[in-house]
């Protein structure tokens, strides 16, 4: 009996392993780079998480995201503080409770009002979700949009990959993409954070 008991605790599923759910937004949830660096999502608001990207152990910005995809508020920390002055803000026509949850094959336009260091102007955003695939930390395996993301309608050489993660309810920037260059955000743990 006691065999049975063992074989079936080393075949139990990934899914039984004690893996985050979206309710330990509350706690806040801890992607990491295997180089050290750290982006740590939190619940904020009803429709809004905050992102604290941490660099080599220190803070470097927060992030407000609508549905937790879509970035609202950037915020730079200065060395002591959260540097509201040079706040940006992305203002959608939607509330952030009231933003799209996008699925496969979506293609969503959204404009938005920007203030950047208090200029303003008018953007439109492009999400072009692709197919869903599987993710995963650990033990655990979650299902994974790729969402892209570009910041004009006419540039498609200049865009992000957002991996937009379902039963979380999180995206995170996995790739950012130049016309020179990329850059890559490879997370490689999520865990709660205690």
């Amino acid at each position: 009996m006691r065999m049975t008991v063992l074989i079936a605790a080393l075949w139990a599923p990934a899914a039984l392993a004690d893996c985050p759910v979206a309710g330990d937004l509350e706690a806040g949830l801890r992607f990491s780079t295997s180089d050290g660096n750290v982006e740590v999502l939190e619940a904020f608001t009803p429709g809004v998480v905050a992102s604290f990207y941490y660099e080599a152990g220190t803070l470097d910005s927060r992030v407000l995201l609508a549905q937790g995809i879509y970035m609202i508020e950037y915020m730079p920390y200065d060395g002591t503080a959260l540097e509201a002055s040079a706040r940006d803000t992305y203002i959608y026509e939607h509330s952030p409770q009231d933003m799209p949850v996008p699925t496969t094959g979506d293609m969503l336009t959204l404009p938005v009002t920007v203030n950047e260091g208090g200029e303003l102007s008018r953007a439109t955003d492009v999400f072009v979700a692709d197919a869903e695939t599987t993710i995963t930390f650990g033990d655990c395996s979650y299902r994974m949009l790729p969402i892209r993301m570009y910041f004009d309608t006419e540039d498609q050489q200049t865009y992000d990959i957002l991996n937009y993660l379902p039963e979380l309810g999180v995206a995170y920037l996995a790739q950012s993409f130049y016309p020179d260059g990329s850059d890559t955000y490879d997370y490689t743990t999520l865990e709660v954070v205690n």
